[in-house]
């Protein structure tokens, strides 16, 4: 939620008051863009963070609540990020906002679903290097 709101007031004229009184009302695709972060982090951060002292994450509060193994929560915390997608992309098609607003939006949840697709590369930033390495020295 802060991240995106940064991300407004970072585009200047275009985030008017109303732009950010709207964000502060928690719309939907805010909500969706939060819920691909967070549950991504979780998913992928929770064998880690199992380790230490920790926060309960996603994955242990459904394991717990559904009676499921690990990989089952994982299956259906995908699916609650394929919804989550669904909506961002239903919110675009419908324009009720600028769409520069909805792309900066939608760039942020490509952006942490990237992040933690595979691995937690926000917390393990070595594992971008090569990613970084092509966009930046090895480009075509």
């Amino acid at each position: 939620m802060q991240i995106i709101s940064l991300v407004f007031i970072s585009m200047g004229d275009i985030a008017t008051s109303e732009v950010l009184e709207w964000a502060s009302t928690y719309p939907k695709i805010i909500e969706c863009v939060c819920i691909v972060g967070r549950i991504g982090n979780d998913m992928v951060s929770h064998e880690r963070e199992q380790l230490s002292e920790h926060v309960a994450s996603t994955v242990q509060t459904c394991t717990k609540e559904h009676g499921i193994t690990v990989v089952e929560a994982n299956e259906k915390l995908k699916v609650i990020i394929e919804e989550a997608w669904m909506d961002i992309v239903h919110e675009c098609l419908h324009r009720e906002h600028p769409m520069t607003l909805l792309e900066k939006a939608t760039g942020l949840a490509r952006t942490m679903d990237f992040m933690y697709k595979r691995e937690d590369a926000y917390t393990l930033s070595f594992s971008l290097k090569e990613t970084l390495t092509s966009l930046y020295v090895n480009f075509i």
